[in-house]
């Protein structure tokens, strides 16, 4: 007993975040409230659900901030019956926006996300440019090509590696780990759903070979720029980082995000 009086305090691990990753590129977590705004000047905070959010704050320290500058086209701010925050997309109009990010310094990306599709229709969740397959682009969708609702679609590069997950759950984390240099699109797109690793399926160019990096374009949440294919659901989490990851750290990502979304892994 006096023992525990007297020597120091054991130190404790700090809680891990987002910010741990390496080669953060942009990190937007509609839980915390300091980073939403009901305009996309950023004057008037999001205080309470049922908002509007026409700007979300880049917490990587990037300066990546998403706005929309059409009131009409802003996504709201909900909270779920489990206390979950996130950002409800209408599938009519809503999405954000960056200037550009500029990733032509890599040939590697992985993007963590927490989402609740609500619609079997093709939609855009995230992508970089305003073409997923030549630009460089990389998304997410719930339907395409009469593929099956609940399919995720990714691709990791410019016409390749553009590939299909099958039946997947309505509420996922989702990773994606794209790499655009690549031969005959080995190693070019790997994909967890809920800490499951996946079968990839629907190569869209197999024999495809690539060299180049992801280019210098805006970021599109909940759309492409128009809009078109919007996208109808919830956004709790969506982390992008310039880089590939090892095990731990992608299992420490995924639990933070599943947190956030209300997912069990």
């Amino acid at each position: 007993l006096m023992r525990g009086m007297f020597d120091a305090p054991i130190a404790s691990s700090a809680a891990w975040s987002p910010a741990d990753l390496t080669s953060l590129v942009a990190w937007y977590d509609p839980s915390d409230l300091t980073t939403l705004f009901q305009d996309s000047a950023g004057t008037t905070p999001v205080t309470a659900a049922g908002q509007p959010v026409g700007l979300i704050l880049d917490k990587s320290g990037n300066g990546h901030h998403a706005s929309q500058s059409t009131s009409t086209a802003r996504p709201l701010f909900q909270i779920d019956g489990s206390g979950k925050h996130y950002l409800a997309f209408d599938g009519v109009d809503d999405y954000l926006s960056t200037s550009a990010i500029d990733l032509t310094g890599t040939d590697k990306v992985t993007v963590f996300s927490g989402s609740w599709v609500l619609s079997s229709t093709v939609a855009i969740f995230y992508e970089t440019s305003t073409n997923a397959i030549m630009g460089g682009a990389f998304f997410c969708a719930s339907d395409y090509n009469a593929l099956g609702v609940g399919d995720w679609m990714v691709s990791g590069t410019v016409a390749a590696a553009f590939s299909t997950v099958a039946d997947q759950p309505q509420r996922a984390v989702t990773t994606a780990q794209m790499s655009s240099a690549f031969t005959n699109s080995v190693g070019a797109v790997s994909v967890n759903v809920n800490g499951l690793a996946q079968t990839l399926e629907n190569n869209y160019n197999p024999t495809a070979t690539s060299t180049g990096n992801f280019g210098n374009h805006a970021l599109f949440i909940g759309a492409r720029s128009g809009p078109t294919y919007p996208f109808t659901g919830n956004l709790y989490s969506l982390i992008i980082g310039g880089a590939l990851y090892d095990a731990a750290t992608v299992l420490a990502a995924e639990t933070w995000v599943a947190d956030k979304t209300g997912v069990t892994l």
